[in-house]
């Protein structure tokens, strides 16, 4: 006669085995980042290259209520002589979000995890626009507040960007 103490065994064991393999399966699958975007590199001594200008790098959103969603919006210009381009963005909290508009097509809004592998150009002489939204009834906290929005470019002189927004929720 068999063992059923050791088959019943054998049986959990390689149960929570496949429990195991397929949580990690599932893990690596879900939290991969892809493929990250690949940036054109320039040298600061290059005479041709992008130059990306902000309208600001620091605002201050005032007083806002717990409810309220405000949205600033910000100019980025290339005034270099080779097409810029914009990526991985993130922000300081699950609060704050960033999108860009480039002629007119919208990117994802993006929040404090990175997403590396979508990547916006933006031709030389032409403008942008950064929306900087912040909601912060999505971790709600009350008084002074400072939030930062992070991107990378392929400006040579100016490759991490930190934009800085102040407000007071009531």
């Amino acid at each position: 006669m068999k063992n059923l103490g050791t088959d019943k065994l054998f049986f959990i064991l390689f149960g929570v085995f496949m429990l195991v393999v397929v949580s990690i399966a599932i893990f690596v699958a879900y939290f991969s980042p892809g493929t990250k975007a690949e940036m054109t590199n320039y040298s600061a001594s290059d005479e041709d290259k992008p130059k990306i200008n902000l309208e600001t790098e620091k605002f201050d959103l005032g007083q806002m209520k717990l409810e309220e969603t405000k949205v600033k919006e910000i100019k980025i210009k290339n005034e270099g002589t080779k097409p810029l381009e914009i990526n991985n963005f993130s922000t300081s909290c699950d609060c704050t979000f960033a999108q860009i508009i480039i002629d007119g097509q919208e990117s994802p809004k993006f929040s404090m995890h990175s997403n590396a592998t979508w990547k916006g150009t933006l031709e030389p002489g032409k403008e942008a626009i950064l929306k900087a939204i912040y909601e912060p009834s999505k971790m709600p906290v009350k008084g002074k507040v400072e939030r930062v929005i992070y991107f990378k470019t392929n400006d040579p002189l100016k490759s991490d960007i930190s934009i800085q927004f102040t407000a007071e929720v009531l």
